[in-house]
């Protein structure tokens, strides 16, 4: 599916397009950005646009989103 996908991208000129995700802080600030990573060199991707992050509960650690930036 990730390559199929890869392949829609690569057709359309990035400018013309928003690429988001969902996922959650499961892993801590430092495993989203490493699953970013991953996600955009599956798809053959520079950056992703927006992701977004569902919490399940409070944010007991505030400065994890610092760590995000």
């Amino acid at each position: 599916m990730m390559n199929g996908v890869g392949e829609v991208f690569a057709g359309v000129e990035r400018r013309l397009d928003v690429i988001s995700w969902r996922t959650t802080l499961t892993d801590g600030a430092f495993g989203v950005i490493q699953q970013a990573r991953d996600l955009c060199a599956a798809l053959g991707l520079a950056s992703l646009d927006l992701i977004i992050l569902a919490l399940e509960g409070p944010l007991r650690d505030p400065g994890m989103l610092g760590d995000l930036r």
